[in-house]
């Protein structure tokens, strides 16, 4: 080990040698798992992709066929329906875009492998798999060149290595390739590069590049306008820098106008289909979803348990800590690296659903770690030419235990033992170095309120909004088992917890007494749920009218969690095994007579 002249501490590290064997690991990974074999296209994918069969194989882009249905909860297409009955596709094409060569790949040698060219048999999944391998490589290749215009190869390295394992970005290259996150980290990391290399020589070849990337950026996901700030402000961090880029713009008048004619060309697809079907130039497509800027959920983006940006990738730290020597090593790109960090983090958290949905950690982030990994590489040269012997050690050991526990948690994502979307505290501390699943862990999940949130309510209800429910409005309860209340079967009255997913038969209606918290609950075939006390409290719904079996005191248990004490002085439990019935005889409010309340 060494330190001479600001050199990192293994000579060896090399970022060449680093890319490739990114490179390498990708492509185990790939073989190991084989994820080709199994359906990649789905969730928010299905979206990004229905551009291309859609126009390509079904020539059929406002999507009116009706024989798009796989199975009974499959279908090809995952369009929004507006108001008028339209249909269309919810997200924006830039992904179909990068897709697309590989799309045309598969679609040539699915034939020659006897496979259906439907756009999404086996050759068209292994060929778009292979676009993200693609496009992390790129990305990367670019990204050690930009670093290598300021540092050391062993920091450039170092720092890569930082990124790519140490945060969700690995999961989001590999395992879950396909998602919009590190094609977006690529192709910021080229427009990053591109306005590096335009400042330094302007050229009109690097402002088509810079309009182009840019554009593209937007088209994958519209919040990345941001990127044009990075343009804007690189190299203004005083009175005099700022004046000297007014006169380089000026000067420069040609590029900037490329820049805006080329953006606006990439765009002008997507503006074309809004039009052609929904007759608007533009539309839209998250009906229902808006930003609340008036109430970022901050201090939960940041560092709460259920999706915490710097919670669950903690060795982002180092890049908040980096902003202090950006300023002084490289400062072109503080205010550009300050101003995109404070703007993403407060639009991204202002989104409605802020914590994004299903994904392992806050996969929105994930864009803009290439802009990022310069504070942390400022970090890293500060410690190897200012630090102590005993602070290099320290970070080096502080690192290596982020890496470590980045990749662990990816692992533990992976076997499901990092809940997607309803982590708690309670389960990130029983699940934190947990190599399986316990019933506790399972119990300790909460939730998101999806519809809550939506409309920019409280996820939780209030004590008096239950309170103040009325007959008229249906609600649905579920079970620690995550399965909803209702009928098993509708020919039987008896009441268990048996679906995921709630229908008709899994409403019920609250009707309070007019004494204190008592109620009667009405299930959805017009009949009262009572515990049946011959049953053994055994809760099944056959009245037609209301008497002392009938009655339940609601108890209030925070958090959108009810009890019900049955008239027999019992609290409702689910069963512990098939089929979950519910029985009134527990003595103690525990986590299986807890059910979760929703208010349609």
């Amino acid at each position: 080990m060494k330190l001479h002249n600001g050199r990192f501490l293994f000579s060896a590290l090399s970022s060449k040698n680093l890319l490739r064997f990114i490179a390498l690991l990708w492509l185990v990974l790939f073989m190991a798992t084989q994820p080709w074999k199994k359906n990649q296209i789905n969730g928010d994918v299905t979206s990004y992709y229905a551009y291309l069969p859609a126009t390509f194989i079904y020539h059929d882009l406002k999507l009116e066929k009706s024989e798009y249905k796989i199975s009974e909860n499959t279908w090809l297409f995952w369009p929004l329906v507006t108001q008028e009955g339209k249909k269309v596709i919810k997200t924006t094409m830039g992904l179909s875009v990068l897709y697309a060569p590989f799309f045309f790949i598969g679609h040539c040698i699915a034939p020659l492998l006897n496979e259906p060219q439907n756009g999404y048999s086996t050759p068209y999944q292994f060929c778009l798999l292979l676009s993200a391998w693609f496009y992390l490589l790129t990305g990367l290749y670019f990204l050690r060149k930009l670093l290598l215009l300021y540092f050391s190869d062993g920091i450039a390295a170092l720092s890569i290595l930082t990124v790519y394992f140490g945060t969700n970005l690995f999961w989001y290259s590999t395992l879950e390739g396909l998602m919009s996150h590190g094609y977006i980290f690529s192709m910021l990391i080229i427009f990053i590069y591109q306005v590096v290399k335009w400042h330094r020589a302007p050229s009109l070849k690097r402002a088509i590049a810079i309009g182009f990337l840019g554009g593209l950026l937007t088209l994958i996901r519209p919040t990345m306008i941001l990127c044009f700030l990075i343009f804007l402000l690189f190299d203004v961090y005083s009175k005099e820098t700022f004046l000297r880029k007014v006169k380089l713009l000026q000067a420069n008048f040609k590029s900037l106008l490329l820049i805006g004619v080329f953006s606006f060309l990439v765009i002008i697809p997507q503006l074309l289909y809004w039009h052609y079907v929904t007759g608007h130039w533009l539309f839209f497509s998250y009906e229902g979803e808006r930003f609340y800027f008036d109430r970022p959920h901050l201090l939960e983006g940041l560092f709460g348990f259920r999706k915490g940006w710097l919670l669950y990738t903690p060795i982002m730290c180092f890049a908040i800590i980096g902003l202090f020597f950006l300023r002084r090593r490289l400062a072109a790109f503080f205010l550009p690296v300050l101003t995109v960090l404070l703007l993403s983090v407060y639009v991204l958290l202002s989104w409605w659903a802020w914590w994004y949905g299903g994904g392992f950690g806050l996969r929105a982030f994930v864009d803009f770690y290439g802009l990022f990994i310069l504070p942390i590489a400022c970090f890293y040269q500060f410690v190897i030419e200012q630090g102590k012997r005993s602070l290099k050690y320290a970070i080096l050991a502080l690192g290596s235990c982020l890496v470590y526990l980045n990749l662990f948690q990816t692992w533990q994502y992976y076997k499901e033992l990092i809940h997607f979307d309803s982590m708690t505290k309670e389960a990130y501390m029983l699940g934190f170095r947990a190599t399986y699943s316990t019933a506790e862990w399972y119990e300790a999940l909460d939730a998101p309120g999806y519809e809550r949130a939506k409309q920019g309510l409280p996820e939780a209800y209030s004590a008096e909004e239950v309170r103040q429910i009325r007959p008229s409005d249906k609600i649905i309860l579920k079970g620690n088992n995550f399965k909803m209340l209702g009928f098993n079967d509708p020919g039987a009255p008896v009441i268990s917890s048996c679906r995921f997913n709630a229908g008709r038969e899994e409403t019920f209606s609250i009707i309070y007494t007019g004494s204190g918290n008592t109620i009667y609950l009405k299930a959805s075939n017009n009949k009262f749920v009572c515990a049946d006390h011959h049953l053994g409290g055994k809760l099944i719904a056959n009245r037609d009218a209301a008497a002392a079996w009938e009655t339940f005191e609601l108890m209030w248990r925070g958090n959108n969690k009810i009890a019900l004490k049955a008239d027999n002085g019992k609290y409702v439990r689910v069963t512990d095994g098939e089929p979950f019935e519910l029985i009134a005889d527990s003595d103690s409010i525990s986590k299986a007579a807890q059910f979760r309340i929703f208010i349609n």
